[in-house]
């Protein structure tokens, strides 16, 4: 619904290159940089800064296209070639598996990494 239908006319199409999203997420590093405050003047301190919400949105994309090349539908690459592991299919038990694998690991990751840098 609404304008994006008129670029994402199907679920798995544009919207899920990584080509895209590394041009996209190239921008919006940009506009971060150079369109919002600096985080040191922002006197409370639980407030995140550019970088967090860049980061968040990286890690979310990144998350979502990893998840949909594991599916048999795939994602797009060029053309109509398709990077498809087929490790699950939708909607079915395996994809729940596979996803709350992936999330698990990377949670375990996430905590791994800020228990050796604290």
């Amino acid at each position: 619904m609404g304008p994006g239908m008129a670029i994402f006319r199907k679920h798995r199409g544009v919207s899920h290159n990584p080509l895209f999203w590394f041009f996209a997420l190239a921008v919006l590093f940009c506009l971060f940089r150079k369109g919002l405050p600096d985080t040191t003047i922002v006197p409370v301190a639980f407030i995140p800064g550019p970088e967090a919400l860049f980061l968040a949105i990286t890690t979310g994309v990144t998350l979502h296209l990893i998840a949909d090349a594991l599916s048999g539908s795939g994602i797009p690459l060029l053309g109509n070639k398709r990077i498809a592991l087929k490790l699950y299919k939708t909607w079915t038990l395996s994809e729940f598996a596979v996803v709350s694998f992936v999330l698990l690991s990377c949670g375990i990751s996430f905590a791994l990494v800020r228990f050796i840098l604290t």
